[in-house]
């Protein structure tokens, strides 16, 4: 849960610091994909150790 906090805030950092310089993508898009990035990343973590785990057997 800490690792999906820092991701949003990190995300909303660069999309609050985008949409100020009247960029395209803005906060929503950015803290959007840092989430999702996140989420992957967790997801393919546990499914690898349960890769590893089933091989070890």
């Amino acid at each position: 849960m800490i690792k999906l906090s820092i991701a949003l805030a990190i995300g909303l950092i660069i999309g609050f610091e985008r949409q100020w310089s009247n960029k395209d993508f803005g906060v929503r898009t950015f803290s959007f994909a840092a989430l999702l990035g996140a989420l992957r990343r967790s997801s393919q973590h546990r499914w690898c150790l349960s890769v590893w785990e089933a091989s070890s057997r």
